[in-house]
């Protein structure tokens, strides 16, 4: 997760979209970060390849949003979702979404830090996911407890999924991974491992 003072700032990070700067790119007029363009060149050829699925890269996966709500990324337990909704689903409904996820906070023991925002990206592979949320648990019991495993839950998340899943956009409905260029499969289940509904990511701090 990166944080960035003005999307001005995030636009010279970002640099050129179609390709990197230094590989023909198309410059931005406000200049670009050398830096993350000799990264994008570095990483580049350690990604899985390219989809022809429009918004999707089998090797990232990139969210940009300006924050709804306040709060960092601190602590050591992280646990990041992004939904994309069935095309049926209205602003008042993504709204409610949004209002009752921030809730979560103070009905679900251990959640530090909320934050939420609309997806903005200008790198077209963000898979379509219209919301994204960022929490900070104060330690893996109290995250294993909101996800229901390991013993104990939190009723107030149950309902959250309950009241969410019915607006978000199922893995059977013929847009879901076996549509995909490359699908990811686990090689020990064989599972498919993508819903284009939600995504997650749980992550513990390394820095």
């Amino acid at each position: 997760m990166l944080k960035f003072s003005s999307a001005a700032e995030r636009d010279y990070y970002l640099g050129c979209i179609d390709k990197p700067c230094q590989d023909g790119g198309r410059k931005p007029a406000g200049g670009f970060c050398q830096s993350h363009d000799d990264f994008k060149v570095f990483v580049g050829p350690k990604l899985d390849g390219e989809s022809k699925v429009d918004n999707y890269h089998a090797g990232v996966t990139v969210h940009d949003y300006k924050p709804v709500a306040g709060g960092d990324l601190k602590g050591s337990v992280a646990h990041a979702v992004f939904f994309r909704f069935k095309r049926t689903v209205n602003s008042r409904q993504k709204a409610e979404v949004r209002t009752r996820f921030a809730a979560l906070q103070d009905q679900c023991k251990g959640m530090e830090v909320f934050a939420a925002g609309d997806q903005n990206s200008k790198e077209g592979v963000h898979q379509n996911y219209e919301q994204g949320y960022w929490t900070v648990f104060d330690s893996q019991k109290s995250l294993d407890r909101y996800l229901g495993v390991k013993g104990g839950k939190c009723p107030a998340h149950e309902d959250f999924k309950a009241f969410v899943g019915d607006l978000l956009l199922p893995a059977d409905n013929g847009v879901g991974s076996m549509d995909l260029a490359r699908p990811d499969v686990d090689e020990l289940t064989k599972s498919h491992q993508f819903h284009p509904g939600v995504f997650v990511f749980d992550f513990t701090d390394t820095r």
